[in-house]
């Protein structure tokens, strides 16, 4: 049968779309979609969020499993009230608060955002991207981010962390799993070897929940798990009233119960699990005993061998049973020389640690000599082994941290991409703002019809520079003073690990204990803190000088001022003549809060305690227990300096170093008693027992021996000379004018030699840096600024030429104030030794944020000369001045690193770049609130600034939003790059490159908000007003990074926690959220647009009247804050219901403005 052929004119019937491939792009392109990315972006920040604050209640571990590497979480409520209870204990928020069980909110886990997310990134280069220079540099970034994803995936697949302990002069070829366990069975066999099997801590774990009896055929029993703890402690059994599962074995003496798990990662503990197991004859019903396995009996971090064993006998053979951390055993063994541990000067905080190992490998022939240190690893058969702990009590064995992760290369691969993509999509952002920006100012040039400025407008400008530089000169010269106290106060000394001026200690002492450098004397005059000092160090402790009348400790809390029988006064400073008689009292109640070493008690009668417990009764036990802490520190400190303990202020001499007379005093008294006592029969508890006349013989050959023992020592001579004549020039009728000049002058040549150069020239200049103290004078310069660009703004609608005079002023006086600023910053790397690394501690991030906010308001000022700038880097710059300054009250600003931190390179990357990104957080948020606040309250934001290449300028609201875009983009960037070189930091530190950490999680919010803030831009969910709403959330984000997250108290970063800050947190988060709201009223309502006329023209001169023809001014948006040219209506903008151009401010994408939208 043959078929038909179709006729070859018979018309061709039309093809369909092919449905599949229809579906498929529809399904791409839902994935594609950015209003999906800001959606997972919002959920991403939520989880983290959450997932920061459960580290408070709940394991780290358990919390990176809950949250982050689930499908599903359920977010209880106890971490709220856990915040709660941390940032509203001042108001009164019920420090027990519990929530119920069933409380708790199912969200999306870790997985399902990541995963979406990462479809979505797919998605959007299959559909959206095409290859172009102007796309290279998004397609590079989310090519960064993709290999981020992956990075992470195999991280948390494959990584395996282990620990070995290694004792001195012995080999160790096996590692430790600290987050896993196992059961144990080692058996011993007749060639000397062990035969070791074990259970998983898992398989326990399982066949706890399920009453399954586990056997192996290489078991030597079977084995059912009555209970299983994952962290729990040891009692006595013969203390607790308690039926003991326990029927053989180390459990009859101890029973074991379920304990909290620990939380955080930065408290130094780890969770100790324990198990309840009954062994069985193999194949058998035949028990063999219950079993306690605990890891408390196996665990001591700094042995491989140890605690008691236990044992089970079955057919002849013994097998010890034990609950130990999973072991890995390696070909190789590494044999520890030699550990070091170097602290710095005079404390036992660690410089650095190391280990001098040998590496034997028996496979590949090698014996070689290695030394780890901390951020220095060793890197060998696809491990790396970090120097992380040592045994503090021996310094005699190291422990190294032992990874293996496949991809630790990636994230570090990741970073370039990313970082090099945002920098070339900004940059051509930037490039083509920077071009139209010079266009308008040409044409604005051009169009230049003002009123000429006044003599006075033109030399304001030099004004105002000149106040200003008289302040800070004023400030700069240093004060009069007597030369002998100036030179005392130069005088060399060591605390807190660095050698420094003894101004400083004075100064820092006095801060932490008045909250001021400065006290008032006998004389009601203020006197230098070193005044203070001296008093203190040449009067008897701890009473009978002028110390002890000088009104300087201060005391805050009512409770304690009643605890201590005072008063409230003004200034809220006390002596210790007026705080002496009740001392033991505070004492009793120090005690209540933190037992002290020994077990010593206040000596109080029971009316007494009593009278402290109601105390503690009275009112929130914490917050007053707090504050006893608190004064007991300040008298603790004041109480040392009087003993001379601190600071050691007498150099090196022979083999001996730095040290203080006090502790000079101190040996020779214990050194005179031995010699005194000894062949006498007779300790010095029993002196009492002694007949009189031989108690004050050995009194007086104490005393003697004593001072020959301090005589041995030149230093500790003179130094007391010094001590004495300072004392006596201050007595009336026993002045010698010269005897403490001379005294001074002996001591001083004495140790000349003693000191080098180097640390006597920082000295002199750190006295100098203290007199001067230029990180606290700019904020007066930062008052001045804000105060005269203020001004500018008001003036414009008075008189614009003076507006312009305002606007250059404090241009000028915040650039010479940025250079006073940085004085103070680059005058502590000069002191710490530390070139280009601008933070080492909390104050340092305060003052270098302001001074990078400054220089970013600074440039957007130059480039957009209409004043923002300059207001956003006044309030910026004076804000975080004033945050340090408060910051210094809790001790030395130039103290030593920790170990881990001691890095240059790394302080000087990560650090920088973070804070960074803080600021420029920061400055986005400022320019959010000033949109707000303007919008609302004035017209401005309607005028129209710059007159364009096209005659038609910007309204000044248009020109708030594109600055706050571009300082987004830089916020983004920096925080992002600081982000990831942290992670890579601490991979070089301990081998993780993330942890989930609450710092770590603080600075991936900021990432992830500002991503957020971007990209709701580019799909048009907001416009200016949105982001400006949005950039508020982002300061209360940064807030939360920078500060709040050290209040939790967990994790690696905990650090700077105090009720003060967390004040400050709550209301900075407060005062937002009304401005929030305040942003959220309706573009009706605002002044800037309620009073914008109706679909037609902008009437410029109808909010602000100025003096110049015609319709009003319109405000140059890149040259001056002046009027340039008349306006006519024709050309300005159409503005919509809602102030914008375009009638859509803050509504959605609309579908019919595609082509534009796509373009912004």
């Amino acid at each position: 049968m043959s078929l038909p052929l179709p006729d070859p004119h018979d018309p061709v019937p039309p093809s369909g779309p092919n449905p599949v491939a229809a579906v498929l792009k529809g399904v791409l392109k839902a994935f594609a979609s950015l209003r999906l990315t800001v959606a997972l972006l919002a959920l991403g920040v939520v989880l983290v969020f959450f997932g920061t604050l459960a580290q408070k209640t709940a394991g780290m571990w358990t919390v990176v499993d809950k949250y982050f590497w689930s499908w599903v979480v359920m977010i209880d409520l106890q971490p709220t009230l856990e915040f709660c209870k941390i940032f509203l204990r001042d108001i009164g928020f019920p420090k027990n608060a519990e929530s119920p069980s069933w409380a708790a909110v199912p969200f999306p886990g870790g997985k399902l955002i990541g995963g979406l997310m990462f479809l979505n990134l797919l998605a959007a280069h299959a559909v959206r991207f095409k290859l172009s220079w102007r796309r290279a540099g998004i397609f590079i970034a989310h090519s960064g981010l993709l290999l981020l994803f992956v990075g992470e995936a195999i991280t948390r697949e494959f990584q395996i962390e282990q620990r070995m302990t290694i004792p001195e002069g012995k080999a160790v070829n096996y590692t430790e799993d600290s987050r896993a366990v196992e059961l144990a069975f080692t058996t011993p066999e007749a060639d000397g070897t062990q035969r070791v099997t074990v259970v998983p801590g898992k398989m326990l774990e399982r066949a706890a929940r399920t009453h399954e009896t586990i056997s192996h055929p290489d078991l030597p029993v079977d084995v059912r798990v009555e209970s299983y703890m994952v962290n729990s402690d040891l009692l006595d059994a013969k203390k607790v009233q308690k039926e003991n599962p326990a029927t053989t074995g180390l459990g009859l003496e101890t029973i074991a119960e379920p304990k909290a798990e620990v939380s955080g990662v930065g408290d130094q503990t780890i969770d100790l699990p324990s198990a309840y197991v009954t062994l069985y004859k193999k194949g058998t019903d035949e028990k063999l005993g219950t079993y306690l396995a605990s890891l408390w009996y196996t665990f001591n971090p700094f042995k491989a061998e140890s605690g008691p064993k236990q044992a089970v006998t079955v057919g002849g053979a013994t097998s010890d049973v034990a609950l130990r951390y999973t072991r890995r055993y390696k070909p190789y063994s590494l044999f520890l020389k030699k550990f070091s541990f170097d602290r710095y000067e005079g404390t036992e905080q660690a410089k650095n640690y190391s280990s001098d190992l040998v590496l034997i490998d028996p496979e590949h022939d090698l014996r070689r000599d290695v030394r780890v240190k901390m951020n220095d690893p060793l890197r060998y058969r696809g491990e790396t082994f970090y120097q992380s702990n040592f045994d503090k009590t021996t310094e005699k064995t190291t422990v190294l941290q032992v990874v293996r992760n496949p991809g630790w290369l990636l994230p570090y691969l990741s970073c370039v991409l990313v970082s090099v993509g945002l920098l070339i999509h900004f940059t051509q952002g930037l490039a083509g703002y920077l071009t139209r920006a010079r266009t308008q100012q040409l044409a604005t040039e051009a169009a230049a019809g003002a009123e000429r400025p006044t003599l006075f407008e033109r030399a304001l400008p030099f004004g105002v520079v000149g106040l200003g530089a008289l302040i800070l000169l004023a400030a700069a010269v240093p004060k009069p003073s007597t030369t002998d106290l100036g030179r005392l106060a130069r005088l060399p000394v060591v605390d807190g690990g660095r050698v420094k001026p003894l101004d400083t200690v004075a100064r820092v002492a006095l801060r932490k204990i008045s909250g001021r450098e400065e006290f008032v004397g006998d004389d009601g005059k203020m006197r230098p803190a070193v005044e203070w000092l001296m008093d203190a160090m040449a009067s008897p402790p701890p009473k009978g000088g002028p110390a002890w009348k000088y009104k300087v400790v201060r005391i805050e809390n009512d409770q304690v001022l009643s605890l201590l029988g005072l008063d409230r006064r003004e200034g809220y400073r006390y002596s210790l003549e007026e705080i002496g008689p009740k001392i033991a009292l505070l004492e009793a109640a120090v005690d209540k809060v933190k037992p002290r070493e020994g077990g010593r008690k206040a000596a109080v009668d029971a009316d007494e305690k009593a009278r402290v417990e109601r105390f503690f009764e009275s009112g929130d036990r914490d917050v007053f227990g707090g504050q006893v802490l608190e004064v007991a520190e300040k008298l603790h400190l004041y109480i040392q300096l009087c003993s001379r303990e601190v600071p050691l202020a007498l150099p090196p001499a022979g083999d001996l170093k730095w040290r203080s007379l006090g502790q000079i005093q101190t040996a020779a008294q214990r050194n005179a008693m031995m010699a005194a006592f000894q062949g006498r029969g007779v300790k010095p508890i029993d002196m009492d027992k002694l007949p009189e006349e031989e108690q004050k013989k050995i009194d007086e050959e104490i005393r003697q021996l004593a001072f020959e023992f301090i005589t041995a020592d030149p230093s500790a001579m003179k130094f007391a000379d010094v001590l004495f004549a300072f004392r006596n020039r201050a007595l009336a009728g026993q002045a010698d004018p010269e005897r403490f000049t001379k005294a001074l002058a002996a001591f001083q040549e004495a140790t000349a030699g003693a000191v080098s150069p180097d640390d006597r020239a920082k000295a002199n200049f750190e006295v100098y840096l203290n007199g001067f103290a230029p990180a606290y004078w700019v904020i007066y310069l930062y008052a001045l600024a804000g105060f005269v660009a203020v001004g500018g703004w008001v003036a414009i609608g008075v008189r614009p030429p003076l507006a312009e005079a305002c606007r250059r002023s404090a241009f000028w006086l915040l650039a010479f104030t940025f250079v006073a600023h940085g004085f103070a910053l680059f005058a502590r790397m000069y002191l710490m030794d530390r070139p280009l690394v601008f933070v080492t501690n909390l104050y340092s991030t305060a003052v270098f944020i302001g001074w990078t906010a400054v220089g970013l308001g600074l440039f957007m000022e130059r480039v957009v000369p209409i004043g923002l700038g300059n207001i956003a880097a006044a309030v910026v710059g004076g804000a975080t001045a004033i945050i340090a300054h408060n910051l210094a009250a809790s001790g030395d600003t130039l103290e030593m690193m920790q170990a881990v931190l001691d890095t240059n390179f790394w302080l000087a990357t990560h650090v920088t770049t973070i804070n960074m990104g803080y600021a420029a957080t920061y400055v986005a948020g400022v320019i959010g609130i000033l949109y707000i606040w303007l919008g609302l309250f004035t017209p401005l934001l309607a005028r129209t600034v710059g007159t364009g290449p096209a005659g038609r300028g910007q309204t000044l609201a248009r020109v708030f939003g594109q600055l706050m875009y571009g300082v987004l983009c830089l916020a983004t960037l920096l925080s992002f790059v600081g982000t990831v070189l942290g992670g890579i930091w601490a991979d070089q530190s301990w081998g993780r490159f993330w942890g989930w950490d609450p710092k770590e999680n603080g600075a991936v919010l900021i990432v992830l908000w500002n991503a957020l803030i971007l990209h709701a831009r580019w799909c048009g969910l907001v416009k200016d007003r949105g982001i400006a709403v949005l950039t508020l959330v982002g300061n209360m984000i940064t807030t939360w990074s920078y500060f709040g997250t050290n209040q939790l108290g967990v994790g690696l970063h905990a650090y700077g926690f105090s009720n003060t800050l967390a004040t400050g947190c709550v209301i900075t988060w407060v005062g937002h959220t009304v401005l929030i709201g305040m942003g959220l009223v309706p573009l009706r309502y605002w002044r800037s647009f309620g009073d914008a006329p109706q679909p037609g023209v902008l009437a410029a001169a109808a909010p602000i009247p100025v003096a110049v023809p015609a319709a009003g001014p319109a405000l140059p948006v890149t040259a001056e804050l002046v009027p340039s040219a008349p306006v006519t209506a024709a050309p300005q903008p159409v503005i919509g219901t809602n102030g914008h151009a375009n009638g859509n401010g803050n509504g959605h994408h609309k579908p019919g403005k595609g082509k534009k939208n796509k373009k912004r």
